[in-house]
């Protein structure tokens, strides 16, 4: 049985939902296929302002209570307190792209990584350079996949 699961790396629900990914992905019955859609991307992108602020910690202390997935203070200050900043998961769903295609086993892993470094550490994980340097941490065979670009 295949599993495709459409998500987007910004997305507070689907990073809810990590703790069930590991499980399907570790079910030797099912293969779990990744497929980021860049939901708040390019033209869907938009700027950090109070109200979505306000908004989003809102869901995000509602997917805490049902999923046991942290949100950090350094989270909500650091991003969700950065008034002005873009929210823009273009550069998070390049790198786990660029993953998926040097080494698709690391897929997961990578996405963790990155929602990790956004909920808990509380880093910017629009910024492509963010997610650069989080990338050459990766342990990947394709020696490209730390060294994003986007044109």
């Amino acid at each position: 049985m295949q599993i495709t699961y459409l998500f987007d790396p910004l997305c507070g629900w689907c990073y809810g939902a990590s703790p069930v990914l590991e499980q399907l992905a570790a079910h030797g019955d099912a293969t779990l296929v990744l497929a980021p859609t860049g939901l708040f991307a390019g033209p869907a992108a938009r700027t950090m302002d109070q109200h979505f602020a306000a908004y989003a910690w809102q869901n995000d202390q509602r997917i805490a209570r049902l999923t046991g997935q942290p949100f950090s203070e350094a989270y909500r200050t650091g991003i969700l307190g950065n008034t002005g900043s873009l929210f823009d998961s273009a550069a998070a769903t390049l790198g786990v792209v660029a993953v998926g295609l040097g080494d698709p086993a690391r897929e997961l892993e990578a996405l963790k990584l990155l929602q990790r470094a956004r909920y808990v550490d509380g880093r910017d994980n629009s910024s492509l350079q963010v997610v650069g340097s989080r990338a050459r941490n990766w342990p990947m065979r394709h020696a490209a996949c730390g060294r994003l670009t986007m044109h």
